[in-house]
């Protein structure tokens, strides 16, 4: 499953929608949901579902897709009526409705949702997780394997979701050494669902290792050498030093002035 990250213009994201299929791909993550407090618009809700409808027709019924709110919404009220106007369109999923930290508000949303519920990108252990696991409050989780501590803590966590008849859809948007290690974990996970994965990110994502990182059919394959099977290209690597990423947040300010979260 490719990402494609945000735009509020449904003809961009269906572009960018297609261009994925195009690609061999057979999933897809967007994310327009808008910036929102405690109350939807019937303007912001008309806008969601044109964007989803639009989506869906472009890319056909053979496609998952999956929606990331990214924790826009302040309210359960306002997230739960983004997705019962997405919810004709059958997504996979939607992803991170509200803010995380709030389990009992995760538990309302998935009681009253007609789409599966997923979450756990922001979460940094299997504590955090236990919370929303115990009182049923998830349909995926998404732990990130660069987040909550490498394999073993993601194992036991993918165990207790499995233990609350919950799937796991691995969060990350990172660069092929992560990437090739998720792929590992995937295979060893029994309730695992899919792979998020960034390879379009930076023109550079396949110089950087030497290895077998390849898709049939839109599927990863997984490597079979020594390890996690590639080889870090130290000299193409060192091409790219760090650089802070810089955040652009302005549309996570409100017309009256209310800032968001990103």
């Amino acid at each position: 499953m490719l990402s494609v990250y945000e735009s509020m213009d449904p003809r961009a994201v269906i572009d960018k929608g297609v261009r994925v299929v195009e690609k061999g791909y057979q999933a897809l993550k967007v994310v327009f949901i808008p910036y929102t407090h405690l109350t939807a618009s019937p303007r912001q809700i008309d806008h969601v579902a044109t964007m989803m409808n639009g989506l869906r027709e472009a890319v056909g019924d053979d496609i998952e897709i999956m929606i990331d709110f990214h924790g826009r919404c302040a309210s359960t009220s306002s997230a739960l009526q983004y997705i019962q106007a997405l919810a004709p369109s059958r997504p996979l999923f939607v992803e991170e409705p509200i803010q995380p930290g709030d389990a009992l508000g995760m538990k309302q949303i998935l009681d009253k949702s007609p789409v599966p519920i997923a979450a756990g990108e922001r979460l940094v252990d299997r504590r955090e997780f236990d919370d929303l696991f115990r009182i049923r409050a998830l349909n995926i989780a998404q732990p990130d394997l660069c987040h909550i501590g490498g394999f073993t803590e993601r194992r036991k966590i993918a165990a207790m979701a499995d233990t609350a008849n919950c799937g796991i859809a691995p969060h990350n948007p990172l660069g092929s050494i992560a990437g090739v290690a998720a792929l590992h974990f995937d295979v060893a996970t029994p309730n695992f669902v899919i792979q998020e994965e960034m390879s379009g990110a930076v023109p550079w994502y396949y110089d950087v290792v030497r290895g077998p990182i390849r898709a049939e059919a839109g599927h990863w394959l997984v490597p079979d050498c020594v390890g996690l099977g590639v080889e870090v290209n130290e000299a193409e690597a060192a091409k790219y030093p760090f650089k802070q990423e810089i955040m652009h947040a302005g549309n996570a300010v409100l017309p009256d002035g209310t800032v968001v979260d990103w």
